[in-house]
């Protein structure tokens, strides 16, 4: 793989052996838990860090959002992916 999200940090070691040469793992250690809205918001903001490191322009993501989320957690969602995007 490129890239593996890991949202609980201790499966990093136990996912290590899928990447490629060159891979990244992106862990939730990266993302600053306490500046989130909801803490349970840190997979979205993971999705923005994964973002930083993807060719896809951001108003794609930006409407990935839209589409995928309901409309009463859209907006603290957009935040949470605005805030792993650094």
């Amino acid at each position: 793989a490129d890239f593996i999200v890991v949202i609980s940090p201790d499966q990093e070691e136990n996912v290590r052996y899928r990447l490629r040469d060159g891979g990244k793992i992106l862990s939730a250690n990266e993302i600053d838990v306490s500046a989130l809205a909801n803490p349970r918001c840190v997979n979205v903001a993971l999705l923005g860090r994964l973002s930083q490191e993807l060719e896809i322009p951001n108003d794609a993501w930006e409407q990935a959002l839209k589409e995928c989320l309901p409309e009463k957690i859209l907006e603290i969602n957009q935040r949470a992916f605005e805030a792993g995007r650094g």
